[in-house]
């Protein structure tokens, strides 16, 4: 109701906040929503990742949140339900992030953050002089 499709919910306020514009505490619980039984819930959260979630919006983005959250989220999911839409989006973005592993050639040690716009932004925190 107060958070459907942003990543986090603020409790207390019930306002939402978009920090990955991924819908990420949906992704990251559709695992539970499947273990506990809630079906119907399931299908509705399902339903949002078939037809809503878009990764174009995903601009200055944390690439262990997103494999973790996002990526995480979307296999385990199907590794429940076998439901091939939480396995095409999670190959989607896996093939979106994966310039960011070319952006160090020497390592391939990936950006820390990225973007998905198409852009191909890709940085390194300022602890390590900006490169891995």
């Amino acid at each position: 109701k107060h958070a459907w499709g942003m990543d986090e919910i603020k409790p207390i306020s019930n306002k939402s906040h978009d920090w990955l514009h991924l819908g990420a505490t949906m992704i990251d619980c559709l695992d539970n929503l499947w273990i506990f039984g809630l079906k119907a819930e399931f299908d509705e959260a399902k339903e949002w990742v078939a037809t809503k979630l878009s990764f174009s919006r995903a601009v200055g983005i944390l690439m262990f949140e997103t494999v973790i959250r996002i990526i995480g989220g979307l296999l385990s999911a199907f590794e429940l339900s076998r439901e091939a839409v939480f396995l095409r989006k999670a190959e989607e973005l896996a093939g979106l992030m994966m310039y960011s592993f070319k952006a160090n050639p020497e390592t391939g040690v990936p950006c820390t953050t990225i973007s998905l716009d198409g852009s191909r932004r890709c940085t390194f925190p300022t602890w390590t002089q900006r490169n891995a």
